[in-house]
This record gives C-alpha cells, structure tokens and sequence, in this order.
C-alpha cells in the first residue's frame, strides 16, 4: 500500500522544544563518558566496572575524548538530539543483562572526513581485542568514499555480556560498526545497501530490505547500516529503517518478515510505550532487519521506539520502560538504578535521557533500553499538548524537475541489476508485463482528459504535443501503444512462461490505483504535476531499459522500436516538462496541487520498481 497524502507534505521529525544548559560537571567526552559507563556498569552488575571492560571504553573516547564539552558543539553528532557524540544502553535477552556503548569518533576539527578518519583509527585500536575487519573492508569505500560527506560517517558500538571480556571467563566483547546508506543522497539508499548485501554474499535477502519499506522510500527511509566486527557464522549485517506515521499493524508487517517472529510484539511496544496502535506522528518508530550470511530473510527484526518524543518527562519515561520490562518478565529494580546512576537532573526536570526502547519479534523476549548522557543540552518537558506540528513551507513546482533529477531511477536497485543480468529477456518480460497493464493502454487516456481539464492554454499546448506523439500524430500504426505491443510480442515469445501461482500484474494494479486519481482529480493541476514528474524520470528508466534491449540477442531489434523511439523522445518530453512551469499561475495553490501530484508519482514508482524487483530477479512475489 502507499501513504495517504497527508504524510507526503510533512517536513522530517526534528525535535521542536526548548532546551536548558545542563550541570554534569564534566570538561570533556572522555571524563563524562567514562564516569557514565563506570556508573551505568555498577548499577546493572551491583559490582565495580572491571579493569578489562575500562580498558576497551577508554580505548573508544582514545583520541579524540579530550575535546572539550560545549553546549553547542562544533560537530552535532546524529546518535543523540544534543550533539554528544556517544550513547549508553542495555540490553536484555535470554536472562542476560548487556551493557553497551556507542560512539562517534571525531577528528580535531570535526568533518565528516576528519572524523571518518578518527574512526578508522578507532577500528584499528580494537583489533587487539577481537575486533575482525575483513566484512569492512569489502565494503569500506562503498560507505567510506574519498570525496564523501554527510551527517556521519561511521560509528562503533560496542556490548558486553556477562561473562565478556575477561579472558578468564572465555567470553569477549561484541564490536559493530554503524555506516551511512545515504552517503550518496537518501534517494539512492537502497542501491547502496544492495550493493553492500552483494559484497557481503547477501544479495538473495535483499528483497526483504525493499519489502520493509513497502510504503514508500520518503515514509519507509533507510536511515542507517551495521556490520558485526566477527568472523563467525552468527555474525550480523543490519538495516535499519525510520516508519514515519507509522501504525502498530504497520510494525506488525515488517515484524513477519523475521523467521522468528511472535505475533503482537510490535503491539506490546506500541501500546506500552506510545501509549496505543497509533499512527505515531512525531519522532518516527525505528525497526532493524538483522541477517546473517546463509539466509534469505531476517533472523530478527527489532523495533524501536523514541519514547521521549511520546511522553512529558523522564519520570513517565521510566514509568512506561519498566512496564515493558515487566511485561517481558526482567527486573525493573537494577533499571530504575541505572538511570538514576547517569541522570545529572531531577527526571522531571526534563525529557530525552532515556531515548529509544526496543523490543524483538522474537517469541523470547528482547529488549534494549538506551540512556543518553545529555552532555550539552537537556531537552525541557514537553507540554501537554506535545510538540505540535512543523509549519510547512511552500514549495515552487519548478522544483519538481530538482526533484526528479534527484531521485534518478537509474540508481534504484531494479535499474541497477537489469543492466547486471545476463538473464535481459526474462526481466525485460516481467517489466513489459507490468507496463502493459498499469501505463501503456492507460496514459493517452489519463493524459487526454487532463488536458480537456487544464484551465491554462500554454500547459494544455504543450501537453498535448506530448499526447499528438504518443497517438502518432494521425498515423494509428505510429501509435505507442501498437508499437509497445508489437515489442512486447517479441520479448514474451522468447520469455520463459511465468508459474501459474505468481500473480505478476500485481504491481501494475497497485501503480494504477495511485496515479490514476492524481490524473482523474478535480484540481487537475495534480495531474499536471504528476505528469511533469513522470516524463523526467521516464526520461531516465528509459535510457536504460534501450541500452539493456541493445546488448541482447534473443529478440530482434527490429521488434523494439517502441524502446529506441522512446529513448530519443522522453528527452524532448523531459524538457517539455521544464517548460511547462514558465506558465504554472504564480498561486500556492496550485504549486502545493503539483507538488501533492509529483509526489504521489514519485512513490508510486519507487513501489513499483521495489515489487518489479524479486518479480523479475529473485522469482518471488511480494505477499501482500
């Protein structure tokens, strides 16, 4: 399913409340995080922070902890809503308590380049305590490239079971590492966690990655990426996700793609911590895919949930994460101390010391609690009425075109594999299956009645010298959509017939059920908008769906007229599109109208392509 409109106008969830200096006391990273850790450690293990877990934290804030605190720091690290660069948390699973630490090395003058580098230092310091870096490696200038940039670079987190890491107790610590999907631009995501699942021999599992996010890529984000440091089969790669508006049913979906999953886990947190099924506007709810190498879907999935974006203060806070913990049967007493061991204020003084709480599909119970130091700023209590709603500035429709040069379909993962595959006619099949039956005998028609619908005559000109060369300007044999058939025709005779148990015209049906009402609305400049998206991006898809036609054999390019046309003539119609905003009115209305059809486009699709990609890849269909 796609999002309801509403959600495509809402800015990103930032926090929106005032915040207060704080009284920790401390100068620098290093001092605070290591008084925390020490006194986090003594209230979960009722003993002292022993000599070998010290050593490893010291060697996390090692280079860079000695920079001093400030209420507004140079480099605003993302782990935390004030900046600090580090994060505590615990873990609980299995009767086992974990404490565990998260950091963001920084360089001197923090940069994402100077402190991609501090962070690599990190990663060499922790190879004498078993940290493995071959998984890294393969991947390191996909996420790591030279001319980088962005919000972070790399994070290390690190965890600590009950027996780890004293060597006399056999056990050591579990290092990971936290990457960026959208080092090449949030568009562009879900390529780069498909090519990192190829590096990592993963490739088979990731239609699972495009399935948890079946709402859309600017509802269902990719924020983030983790590998184990570990060499050993259990060792994890994850992905994780940012559910805006998401719904408990929602969070219930993606728990299903977890082979260990119980049913009503995603509910509990829900209810428990966001205080019902939602949907939950504010900060968005987090899930985590976790996979390892061998299988096809998640092992687990996790969510997590910014309980401080839902709650007054810490004090509901806790109240709320100790009803959880006690609904998963763990004792709340050693928890309740913890937090009192770090918290530098009254709980009621303030909100966001304790962050996130997470809970498993697993039918075990799991869950982890993570408690921030706020060492620069304390976010106040919210009011009751909550944060309230972002104003959303208007945008002006030329940005449209921006905005598909942006996204750039060529770089979705589907596009990305069809110039990969040697099996062209196959995939080339499916797609043409889908295009069929939810664009080619529809568009003249939506586009027909747009343009009946325009009330401006330079935009009803040049869209219909789009719709004179789609019906072949007079010439019924020259019509698109007779040469998409006669295309089409040749492909499906060299193509291997589908199972009779796949529904494959699902995505297009889909397709079809969102655009169309852009086309059909009363306020056709919707339509407007969404054509203007579509023939850019069509532009792009187009390009390369010629170039895959021209490598292949098996059917002759004689037959293929449709796709070479439409490889020279999307250019001119992409320009088109351009021209059509010299003559859009000058009315917010209007521009708000293209920019609620051109989004609706976009997502419609990404989805598309998301379903088209096991269809035609992986020889599974999506269940939904």
């Amino acid at each position: 399913m796609l999002c309801p409109l509403a959600m495509l106008m809402r800015p990103p969830s930032l926090p929106r409340f005032d915040t207060a200096h704080v009284a920790h006391g401390a100068r620098t990273w290093a001092e605070l995080g290591l008084r925390d850790f020490a006194a986090f450690w003594r209230a979960l293990r009722r003993s002292a922070c022993p000599l070998a877990v010290t050593e490893i934290v010291d060697a996390m804030f090692a280079g860079w902890g000695d920079q001093p605190i400030a209420a507004d720091p140079r480099w605003r690290s993302q782990i935390s809503d004030d900046g600090t660069p580090w994060e505590l948390s615990v873990a609980y699973a299995g009767g086992t308590v974990q404490p565990r630490l998260i950091v963001e090395a920084q360089g001197r003058e923090p940069t994402w380049a100077s402190n991609v580098a501090a962070g690599l230092d990190l990663t060499a310091r922790l190879i004498p305590w078993g940290a493995e870096v071959d998984a890294l490696e393969r991947i390191r200038e996909l996420f790591l490239p030279r001319d980088g940039d962005g919000t972070f670079g790399l994070w290390h987190g690190v965890g600590f079971g009950d027996g780890a890491p004293a060597a006399a107790a056999g056990g050591k610590p579990l290092f990971k590492v936290y990457l960026n999907p959208q080092i090449h631009g949030r568009y562009h995501a879900s390529a780069v966690v498909e090519q990192a699942f190829a590096a990592l021999g993963l490739r088979s599992a990731f239609a699972s990655v495009l399935e948890a996010s079946h709402r859309g890529h600017d509802v269902d984000e990719i924020r983030y990426f983790s590998i184990d440091l570990d060499r050993s089969a259990a060792a994890r790669v994850k992905v994780y996700f940012a559910h805006e508006h998401a719904t408990a049913d929602e969070l219930e979906r993606v728990f299903a793609l977890a082979t260990d999953t119980a049913p009503g886990r995603a509910r509990t947190l829900c209810r428990t911590i966001g205080g019902g099924d939602g949907p939950f506007d504010d900060l968005p709810v987090s899930t985590c895919l976790s996979f390892v190498a061998g299988r096809d879907r998640p092992t687990s999935v996790t969510a997590h949930f910014p309980v401080r974006a839902y709650v007054r203060d810490d004090v509901e806070a806790r109240d709320r994460i100790e009803e959880l913990l006690g609904e998963c049967g763990i004792d709340t007493g050693r928890y309740r101390e913890a937090v009192d061991a770090v918290a530098h204020r009254a709980l009621g003084a303030g909100v966001g010391l304790q962050s996130y709480a997470s809970l498993k599909a697993s039918a075990a119970p799991s869950c982890t609690i993570y408690v921030g130091s706020e060492a620069c700023r304390v976010a106040c209590p919210r009011p009751p009425e909550g944060r309230g709603a972002a104003s959303i500035e208007p945008q002006p429709a030329a940005e449209i075109i921006a905005f598909a040069d942006a996204i750039d379909l060529r770089n979705h993962p589907f596009f990305r594999r069809l110039e990969q595959t040697d099996d062209v006619v196959n995939a080339m099949h499916r797609l043409a299956l889908n295009m069929r039956a939810g664009i080619a005998h529809r568009f003249t028609q939506w586009l027909a009645g747009l343009i009946a619908r325009v009330p401006d005559v330079a935009v009803r000109s040049i869209l219909a010298h789009q719709l004179d060369d789609e019906l072949g300007h007079g010439h019924p044999e020259q019509a698109h959509v007779h040469m998409f058939e006669r295309m089409f025709a040749a492909v499906e005779a060299e193509a291997t017939p589908l199972s009779a148990d796949v529904d494959a015209l699902a995505p297009a049906r889909r397709f079809a059920a969102a655009v169309e009402p852009m086309f059909l609305s009363d306020d056709p400049w919707a339509g407007v908008g969404m054509a203007a998206l579509t023939e850019v991006l069509a532009s792009q898809t187009d390009a390369v769906i010629a170039r895959v036609f021209r490598r292949q054999q098996s059917v002759p390019h004689s037959a293929l007229g449709w796709a070479f046309l439409h490889d020279e003539l999307e250019q001119s119609h992409a320009q088109d599109s351009a021209s059509i905003m010299a003559y859009v009115p000058d009315d917010p209305a209007v521009h708000a109208a293209m920019w609620r059809g051109a989004r609706v486009g976009a997502i419609a699709l990404w989805v598309l392509l998301d379903e088209l990609y096991p269809l035609c890849f992986d020889r599974v269909c999506f269940d939904r």
